[in-house]
């Protein structure tokens, strides 16, 4: 599968910083047009043979529903490290607090962005309304 630079740093839980690093530096690209683009698997081998475990494919990508501790606003993401990306969001907010985490990918969070949008504050970002807060209950 081909997909952008940034599209496949978010896949892999890496920061497109890195990844845009790792093209100058060698990874296989494909320029389409203005576009740059990847093919996973050629990607994924070059950093596996130039970065030996910094992708660990058996990682599972998880859905993750978090609170703000200080706003209580709940941010739905993904990640195929939780505790990590747990971290840095306390780190940029002062706080988080995992409602629930469950297996799921980046169209599962893009479909539950879908279905919780009415409540939708800024970009992964959600107020807490009853339904989302309940969706997290079940999930957990």
């Amino acid at each position: 599968m081909t997909m952008n630079l940034k599209q496949y740093a978010a896949s892999r839980g890496i920061k497109a910083g890195t990844v845009k690093r790792w093209a100058t530096e060698g990874m296989p690209v494909h320029r389409i047009a203005s576009a740059v683009r990847v093919v996973e698997s050629e990607a994924d081998d070059w950093v596996e043979h130039r970065y030996p475990n910094t992708i660990a494919r058996h990682r599972t990508s998880m859905v993750y529903i978090a609170r703000d501790p200080y706003s209580k606003r709940i941010k739905i993401g993904y990640s195929t490290d939780v505790p990590r990306r747990m971290a840095e969001i306390a780190a940029n907010t002062g706080g988080a607090e995992l409602l629930c985490s469950f297996a799921g990918d980046a169209r599962l969070e893009r479909l539950l962005h879908e279905r919780f949008a009415s409540a939708r504050v800024d970009g992964e970002w959600f107020e807490p309304v009853p339904e989302l807060l309940e969706f997290a209950r079940c999930a957990a």
